[in-house]
């Protein structure tokens, strides 16, 4: 505890060096340094230790005797413990605990909760430690445990852990594994590696497992990278589109390029890296969106990546800036949109990661580990600064941009350079001040200057070591000088020549026009901008030494450079700028007085409590005013607070105020200024004691609504309170009498404020604070001879600079304190007993809540003894952060006679609560209160720490050095830190709950009573608070049963409150679903005990009840005997180890071998004991409750109900019969409770199957092709793992002799450690449960199953969907019970029957059950299995040809599951060959057709290759006859799988692979269409042909000839029928169409699925769909086709132009739109769509498309483009010029400006060429919206003067010069500087409205 003087009181010294030394000589981890700031450190440093060995020996005993409650308990105080105190630990305990969390994490039948606390503890002990401080030469952890337990985990083989839980944990132990063992692990890693849906789980355990960090570059080019990256890199140059999983590889390659960044050239991969990077932020040009998702998740991983890409050999900074240009052009404020989010997401994490990685390279103690070459250099910081200025300012002006966002990049970005960022935004700020059109404008960059105000003020201290010599142009300080004339803080004489002379080389100066200018723009109309002008005032003062101090000129000169001494001589002027601030708030609160805001609710002329509420504009409002003032105060010498303080004494003493809020407001200002003047309070309180006196009377102490004078005076008393210690002390008297003067009022405003003062006295006295005199005060109070305010001009401080001191109160507070309670507390205490009137009642109970509240630190519970509980399975002292009470005042109120104070209370609230003459609601509500205060700590310490880190947040966020964070700040900001540990500490302390006493007990059963309280407020106020004491509840729920059970069970129920009280208490308290038996088993039967009462309310408590029981999980698994089977203790080494460091006493007896069985045998009796307690339980239901004709409905409900939740999959026999009759009950919410419950134990007791070992024949190495390759896919040592129509298993022999493969394996090289399931006698376990012999009985009898089935159809009548319980029923009761045969064939009778139907619901219900049989019958025997498949294949091929459309999606599902990829399908192969030769059918409507070929097409697996290979060419040759949509779309789906099964085979050229596993490629298709459209070069042909019917069904006479030959009257819409007959050439027409309609589909399938982007054949399609993708929707007509032009105008815009340009497919891409557009000059539609192609295509693929002569083609393209003579081929080509000028892709030299402008104004040149050259000067005006470089300059002149007497010249001239001046409005005086006035003139006066009379 903090000791206490016995005289006077104590101000102790915290020296933050003298404790930081000590805390780094511990050599720990990484603690919070935070703590070298608190007065008990030296304690607390020690209690931490002992606390953390207490968390370690409960975690270790608890996980080794696998008590997952006991372990839950602790695991969660680790993480409290690293959340408050960092890594307060040594190296050796951080090694030790993660060897024993893996050791448990990887043990065979772990429980999941232990395995997920494992796994979560070592992320968060690893997250927490320094970057890259830890290596395998610390400690050396055995990787291949870890890989074979996450192979585990990725094959479901441990139920409810995932790998994405393991992923983090087990990266950050990569640093661990050695460094030899990377080449083994990578072996083992291509074992995953697949290109399919399977390749997730190959990037996540590379992720893992492939050490970056912690190997150095010789390592790593011996053992790590330089092994596997070149895999990786090729994997992600594969996945192109379509992936969103490739963000890991991105942040691999970040992880490369942070920690070994001279181990890779990177040069030759920046362009694609940064090519995708601008696809990231998913830009909308034209039509499309560049990028795609896969680019666009990765935004903050390209953000990472580039970051550290920058410096270095290799330096990335040439394509960050090109990325930057390409990104600026789209975030101006008229371009925003939904990507503006995307950049800024970027931006925000490159400058958090780059302050962070500048602070680790050049300022924390622990730099970056790499070749100092590689740091980061000046230059190099300020080209990121300026390179990133441009877009972030624009940014701050974009409607999408999110301030909380933007905020951070800002105050990031200035700590880079903070002469340009500062400067920039300080340019915005003077020019919106002159721009007296654009209010908006000056509030948005008075807002943002917020954040950077604190890095304008040190713009000359750089923190990185830099010489400050940006120049700083004075123009707007003149500006300035000139407009502050005609500002209050001007005055005669301040104007300096100097100021607009002296050349400046920082920032710093601008801070006094800043206080200017937020002076003048406080105004209460306008709530946001005074807001933002006191907040960023605030900052200022805070920061400052408030004064002139022009004086210390004399003294300190010779120090000083210019910019010192001119920041001296402007100081005069601050005395002048703080007085008017002040002026202005005291208008504004006089203005208040008056005017209330307009959200406010506040009535104006009324001080009466029961109106006056603040809107939120006034709570802004008066938190940005007070801090002003504080601040103001705090940092101001002594001349101008005296002269400040007489001002606000006139104000108050000849004003008077009938508004609270402004009332409340000046209370609020006078205590800032009270705080720092002694002086000042005598005055002050001495002046409202007597106009106290004065204005109440005794008649006025009566009324219960005293006037307004009375209350005015009362509101300003309450300033006088929040003082220091030694004015309570000293002036006792003076501040009891204005209490007692208020505090005898009837009126409750001003009883509340005494009550108010009261509370505030006794806590300045009592609890620990920062002393306000810190150094800068005591400097204020000197003459600057002593000290030089420059010094202190934003001063900040480190924790090694830190004193801080601190007030420890005394016995002399203590005893005053006490003295104060004595006659006023306890007097009012001691009136509780009194039978008072309702209001008096009120009074004193809020009087005792709130001096509870602030006394509460102060008072203890009285001695009692701890409650005794045997039912919790709690075996361990509990975890607790108790710290030794170090943080707590060694005192304790007591009362008058010396008594405990909470057993007075305690007793005086067990009395009122029976009183009978109480019944107010209010009052009941703070009793309720009370109790919670009595009892409950922790709420109210976080609510502490809360306070102070909201403060720590938001008044000093922005008064930090961003390099530092906030290790580095003012000395306020480094107190506040100080107070904000010290309640995290207390937080901590009060965390966690201890054992519950009597004295607990007794509060929790007046909370009980409460909470049967008849009023519904009380009893919901009751309910909260016993809900936030449910951890202390937690000890004593055996004694709090009763109560509540002889309520529910009261037959007589004389009182519904009570009983809903109970149900409500039952709730809150969840008692219903409680894992506690004992509870539950006393609360569920008295549950079903409960009078039924027709009552709405109480309906609704009681579905809540058993909305509470259904919500009992099923991922968990009920206890069962066979787990509490005893076993000996297994303590492993780095166990013991553990347990001898922390050699805590009162572990003795725990941490021993018999204590730990003794514990073990303790959790194994307890589970004993619940399993008794649950199974008497059911026992007793279904004796009493089941089948009870007494009971009402509604409670046998509740007892069934009952009854499956205790059990879940362990239900026993009778349990199952009662689910079973429950099936065919006549109510359908029963029937779906019993299936869902019998569902779900059917699924949990599935029978497991046996796995044996295999070894593959042929090796398990990879394969290379001719290439030298890795091949992928099918290869000759996989052979045996395919689907092979001439080796079926369709014989005994062969399935038994078959290996089937559950999961898709050797994709790319086979497993070491293959695992396979045994054919013959597959299963483990046999029937031996009686239970389970029900459910086959059940089963077998037809008669059961057709009632169920039969419901099942009535329930099917609303929705068809498939039902999973249904379906897992009958799967497993298959699967499990392999004996039975009955049971198939009871199922195939009923599908028999519903396949026969016509109906939905019987197909659908077909469906469901053919897809249960499917998937149960899998492991019978092949008798069994061939048997029912002989039966089932052609029936169901059958049935599809008459299924109905509404069942089509059922049947779609149903038999997608069947033929999911992971399972081996020739254990399907019956139905799968059936289904290809029905594939094969034509004479059914051709839906059924499309039908049956996407069902069996639909796997992606290469496993399947022939099934997809033979379904290929079935589809192909139903392509003559696809004249409707549905056909061809299915067609398209069916080849889409082909490309899908190509990719997955990588690099396979199939050497010695027979024939039909060949995969034809993409290219191979599409050149079968093209073969087949004899037509499609010619465009024009094809348009002419008639459209043809896409919906009507072919007719089954008609052959595929006769079809074609058809009149085409009878296929086309709106066309009368015509008999003449078609020729050959229109019979080849219609034909083409079909073919070119199916590849167009075909196309966009291949882009939605795949992920590599431009074949050779798509490349030589463009021609043709550049010319059908050219109309316009308007002039679309019946005799053009309009699904081909939609189509192509589809792929072209929004699907193609945006894809990734591979390096080996962009040249004949280019030669390809070359050549088109030169072949289309008779199609000026086709030149327009080629340009937009280009723009969008080139803007997405900028750094491949530049190479090689590639720009200099797209550059002739656009020349030729812009003189087209088709306008609108002119117009697009000039927008997609501007933009390439502006991301410098087309760059245009003077020679040819000069040549433009003399064609633009020839008069002998061709009009569309006059109009080219001029669209292009004006692309190059227009191409830079927010800058002014030169190249702009001449064209803009030309433009200006331009003489060309064309109409179409002159208007674009006009249109070019406007969009100009609104570009650069925003900087237009900046503007004029550079063009001169001439310029200006001319363009003015072009753009000028031309008026006709």
């Amino acid at each position: 505890m903090v000791k206490i003087l016995e005289n006077n009181s104590t101000k102790l010294l915290v020296n933050g060096s003298n404790n930081l030394k000590k805390l780094k000589s511990k050599d720990l981890v990484h603690p919070d340094e935070s703590i070298v700031l608190l007065p008990y450190f030296d304690e607390l440093s020690d209690e931490l230790n002992k606390n953390l060995m207490h968390i370690i020996n409960g975690i270790i005993s608890s996980v080794i005797t696998e008590n997952i409650f006991d372990s839950s308990d602790y695991f969660q105080q680790l993480n409290r413990f690293i959340d408050s105190f960092g890594m307060h630990l040594s190296k050796k305990v951080l090694f030790d605990l993660t060897q024993f969390f893996i050791e448990q994490m990887i043990k065979k039948k772990q429980s999941k909760e232990i395995i997920k606390n494992c796994s979560k503890s070592i992320n968060k002990l690893y997250s927490n430690i320094r970057f890259a401080q830890f290596d395998h030469n610390d400690f050396i952890i055995d990787w291949k445990p870890l890989y074979e337990f996450c192979l585990l985990v990725k094959n479901h083989k441990i139920s409810g852990i995932s790998v994405t839980d393991l992923s983090s944990p087990i990266s950050s132990l990569s640093p661990f594994f050695e460094p030899q063992q990377q080449p083994i692990i990578w072996e083992r890693l291509q074992e995953l590696l697949t290109y399919d849906s399977s390749m997730k789980y190959f990037i996540d355990f590379c992720y893992m497992f492939l050490t970056v960090e912690g190997m150095s570059s010789e390592e790593h080019k011996k053992y790590g990278c330089s092994i596997w990256f070149d895999t990786l890199w090729d994997l992600y140059l594969t996945i192109e589109m379509n992936y969103t999983e490739s963000f890991t590889l991105i942040y691999k390659f970040k992880e490369i390029l942070r920690n070994v960044p001279d181990v890779i050239d990177w040069n030759p991969y920046y362009d694609i890296i940064f090519t995708k990077v601008t696809r990231s932020f998913a830009i909308p040009t034209n039509k499309s969106i560049i990028g795609d998702t896969m680019d666009s998740i990765c935004v903050n991983s390209f953000a990472l990546f580039s970051c550290y890409s920058i410096g270095g050999p290799n330096s990335a900074i040439k394509h960050f800036e090109q990325t930057l240009k390409c990104v600026e052009f789209n975030v101006h404020p008229s371009n925003s949109g939904d990507h503006v989010s995307q950049i800024i997401s970027f931006i925000k994490t490159f400058t958090s990661t780059f302050i962070s990685r500048i602070s680790y390279e050049r300022i924390n103690e622990h730099k970056r580990k790499v070749s100092k070459e590689y740091y980061l250099k000046d230059e190099e910081i300020d080209a990121v600064a300026k390179l990133l200025a441009g877009p972030v300012f624009m940014l701050l002006f974009c409607d999408h941009t999110s301030y909380s966002a933007f905020s951070s990049v800002l105050h990031d970005l200035s700590a880079l350079n903070v002469n340009l960022i500062g400067g920039k935004l300080l340019e915005h700020v003077y020019s919106a001040i002159f721009a007296l059109s654009e209010p908006e404008r000056l509030s948005t960059t008075m807002d943002s200057t917020i954040n950077i105000i604190f890095q304008i003020m040190r713009s000359s201290i750089d923190d990185l070591g830099r010489k400050c010599s940006t120049p700083i142009p004075n123009y707007w300080i003149e500006k300035m000088e000139e407009e502050r004339m005609s500002w209050s803080t001007y005055r005669e004489g301040s104007k300096m020549k100097q100021l607009t002379t002296h050349k400046y080389s920082s920032i710093r100066h601008h801070t006094i026009y800043l206080m200017e200018i937020y002076v003048n723009s406080i105004d209460v109309n306008d709530v946001g901008r005074a807001e933002a002008s006191l907040k960023t005032l605030a900052l200022i003062f805070r920061s400052i030494p408030v004064m002139d101090f022009s004086e210390a000129l004399e003294y300190y000169s010779k120090g000083m450079t210019e910019d010192d001494k001119i920041l001296c001589l402007l100081s005069k002027r601050i005395p002048i700028i703080v007085e008017e601030a002040f002026e202005k708030i005291l208008k504004a609160i006089g203005h208040l007085a008056v005017c209330a805001a307009k959200d406010s609710i506040s009535n104006i002329g009324t001080m009466n409590d029961t109106v006056s509420k603040d809107g939120e504009e006034e709570k802004l409002l008066k938190y940005a005013i007070t801090t002003c003032v504080e601040a103001l105060f705090t940092n101001s010498n002594q001349k101008l607070t005296d002269k400040l303080f007489d001002r606000l004494f006139e104000f108050v003493s000849t004003i008077e105020f009938e508004s609270y809020t402004a009332t409340d407001l000046l209370s609020g200002v006078i205590g800032s200024c009270l705080w720092i003047s002694n002086k000042a309070w005598k005055k002050f309180a001495d002046f409202i004691l007597q106009k106290l006196k004065l204005v109440i009377t005794p008649e006025v102490e009566k009324m219960k609504e005293a006037p307004s004078t009375v209350l005015y005076y009362a509101v300003l008393a309450s300033s006088l309170f929040g003082v220091r210690a030694n004015i309570n002390i000293e002036h006792e008297d003076l501040i009891c009498e204005i209490i007692q003067i208020l505090w005898n009022c009837e009126c409750l405003t001003a009883y509340a404020i005494a009550i108010n003062g009261l509370t505030t006295t006794l806590s300045t006295l009592t609890k620990t604070c920062i002393y306000p005199e810190d150094e800068l005060s005591e400097k204020l109070k000197s003459p600057i001879s002593k000290w030089n305010p420059l010094e202190e001009w934003t001063k900040c401080y480190k924790y090694k600079d830190c004193n801080i001191i601190y007030f420890i109160p005394s016995k002399i507070e203590l005893n005053c304190a006490q003295r104060i309670s004595n006659r006023f507390f306890f007097p009012t205490i001691d009136k509780l007993d009194e039978k008072l009137d309702r209001d008096q009642m009120r009074k004193i109970i809020s009087c005792v809540v709130a001096i509870l509240k602030c006394v509460q630190e102060n008072l203890k519970q009285p001695q009692s003894s701890i409650l005794k509980t045997a039912i919790n399975a709690h075996c361990l002292p509990y975890a607790t952060g108790f710290l030794g009470n170090i943080e707590v005042i060694d005192w304790e109120l007591r009362t008058p006679n010396g008594g405990n104070v909470m057993e007075l209370l305690l007793n005086k609230i067990e009395k009122l609560i029976v009183r009978s003459d109480i019944n107010d609601p209010q009052f009941f509500e703070m009793i309720s209160m009370s109790c919670l205060v009595l009892i409950e700590q922790y709420s109210f310490k976080k609510v502490k720490y809360n306070l102070f880190e909201k403060e720590a947040v938001e008044t000093y966020w922005n008064l930090t050095a961003p390099l530092h964070q906030e290790y580095f700040a003012i000395l306020e900001k480094m107190q506040t830190i100080s107070m904000r540990t010290n309640a995290l500490v207390e937080k901590y302390a009060n965390g966690c709950t201890l054992n519950a006493t009597e004295f607990d007990l007794r509060v929790i059963k007046c909370l009980m009573k409460l909470g049967l309280n008849d009023y519904e407020t009380v009893r919901a106020n009751a309910c909260a608070s016993l809900a936030i004491l449910d951890q202390k509840i937690f000890f004593c729920r055996e004694y709090l049963m009763d109560d509540i059970i002889e309520v529910i069970t009261d037959q007589v129920v004389e009182n519904e409150n009570k009983l809903r009280g109970s149900l409500e208490l039952i709730i809150s308290l969840n008692l219903a679903d409680t894992s506690n038996a004992y509870i539950r088993s006393l609360i569920w039967e008295a549950m079903l005990k409960t009078k039924v009462i027709d009552e709405p309310k109480i309906r609704v408590l009681f579905d809540s009840f058993v909305e509470s029981i259904n919500s009992i999980s099923n991922s968990g698994r009920p206890s069962k005997y066979e787990d509490c089977v005893d076993a000996p203790v297994i303590i492993s080494n780095v166990a013991k180890q553990l347990f001898e460091e922390s050699r805590l006493n009162e572990w003795k007896d725990y941490t021993t071998t018999d204590g730990l069985q003794n514990q073990r045998k303790t959790y194994l009796k307890w589970k004993k004991d619940c399993i008794d307690v649950r199974n008497n339980m059911v026992e007793t239901i279904l004796k009493n409750y089941i089948g009870n004709p007494n009971l009402h409905h509604t409670r046998e409900k509740l007892a069934r109900t009952m009854i499956y939740r205790c059990q879940r999959q362990l239900a026993n026999t009778e349990t199952i019969k009662l689910l079973l009759s429950q099936l065919i009950h006549e109510e359908e919410t029963m029937r779906d409770e019993a299936g869902s419950e019998l569902a779900n134990y059917l699924y949990k007791n599935r029978k497991r199957l046996v796995e044996i070992d295999y070894k593959p024949n042929d090796g398990i190495g990879a394969i290379l092709n001719s290439e030298n390759k890795r091949v992928f896919g099918i290869r000759k040592d996989n052979l045996c793992t395919v689907y092979d129509s001439g080796n079926l298993p369709n014989n005994e022999q062969k399935w038994n002799d078959m290996v089937f493969f559950s999961k898709q394996t050797a994709n790319f090289k086979w497993s070491e450690n293959m695992k396979v399931n045994r054919q013959i006698d597959p299963f483990i376990e046999k029937i031996d449960e009686e239970g389970e012999k029900e459910i086959v009985k059940w089963f077998e009898n037809e008669e059961n199953v057709d009632n169920w089935l039969c419901l099942r159809l009535k329930n099917m009548d609303d929705h068809t969907s498939l039902n999973k319980d249904s379906i897992k029923i009958i799967r497993y009761v298959i699967r499990n019970y392999p004996s039975s045969q009955k049971t198939i064939q009871v199922m195939k009778n009923a599908l028999i029957q519903l396949i026969g139907s016509k109906k939905k619901e019987h197909q659908s219900l077909a469906a469901e059950i053919f897809l249960s049989i499917s998937l149960g019958i899998r492991y019978r025997p092949f008798k069994e299995i061939e048997e029912f498949w002989k039966w089932a294949a052609p029936t169901i091929d059958s049935f599809l040809d008459r299924m109905n459309t509404e069942s089509k999606k059922e049947w779609k599902n149903a038999i997608d599951r069947i033929l999911e990829d992971d399972f081996d399908q020739r254990r399907n192969w019956w139905l799968i060959e059936h289904l290809i030769e029905g594939s094969k059918k034509e004479r059914i409507e051709e839906w059924k057709q499309a039908f049956r070929l996407e069902i069996i097409s639909t796997t992606s697996c290469w496993r399947n290759i022939e099934i997809v290979n033979r379904v290929c060419e079935i589809a192909w040759k139903k392509m003559r006859v696809a004249v409707t949509d549905i056909l061809r779309t299915g067609i398209a789906n069916t080849l889409k799988t082909i490309s899908l099964l190509k990719e997955t085979n990588q690099n396979n050229d199939f050497d010695g692979i027979d024939q039909r596993f060949h995969i034809e490629t993409t290219d191979d298709w599409i050149s079968r269409f093209t073969e087949n459209i004899s037509l499609l070069g010619s465009s024009k042909t094809l348009k002419k042909v008639d459209t043809t019917s896409r919906k009507r069904p072919v007719p089954k006479s008609k052959s595929e000839e006769a079809l074609l030959s058809e009149p085409p009257s009878k296929r086309k819409r709106g066309v009368s029928q015509s008999t003449s007959p078609e020729t050959s050439s229109q019979i080849e027409a219609k034909k083409s169409i079909l073919y070119f309609r199916t590849l167009l589909e075909f196309i966009q399938q291949y882009y939605s699925v795949c992920c590599q982007s431009w074949t050779p054949q798509i490349i030589s399609l463009l021609p043709r769909l550049f010319e059908f993708s050219n109309e316009s929707d308007y002039e679309i007509s019946e005799d053009k086709d309009v699904d081909i032009i939609q189509n192509c105008s589809s792929l072209i815009h929004i699907n193609m132009s945006v894809l990734l340009v591979p390096a080996k497919y962009s040249d004949s891409i280019i030669k390809t739109i070359i050549d088109t557009y030169n072949n289309n000059s008779y199609s000026w539609r086709v030149r327009l769509t080629i340009i937009k192609f280009v723009q969008v295509l080139v803007y997405s693929n900028m750094f491949e498309l530049k190479k090689s002569g590639r720009r200099e083609v797209f550059q002739q393209l656009l020349f030729d483009a812009i003189s087209d003579i088709s306008i609108d081929v002119r117009t697009e080509a000039s927008k997609c010029l501007s933009l390439f000028i502006h991301c410098d892709y087309v760059v245009i030299s003077d020679e040819t400006i000069i040549k433009l402008n003399n064609v633009m104004n020839d008069k002998n040149e061709k009009i569309h060429e006059r109009h080219g050259a001029c669209l292009t000067l004006c692309a190059i005006v227009t191409a830079y919206p927010f800058s002014l470089p030169k190249s702009m300059i001449k064209p803009l002149q030309m433009l200006s003067c331009a003489n060309a007497k064309l109409a179409i010249v002159q208007n674009t001239i006009k249109s070019a010069l406007r969009e100009f001046r609104q570009q650069h409005k925003d900087e237009w005086i900046k503007t004029k500087n550079v063009l001169g006035e001439r310029m200006i003139f001319e363009i003015e006066n072009a753009i000028v409205p031309i008026y006709y009379s």
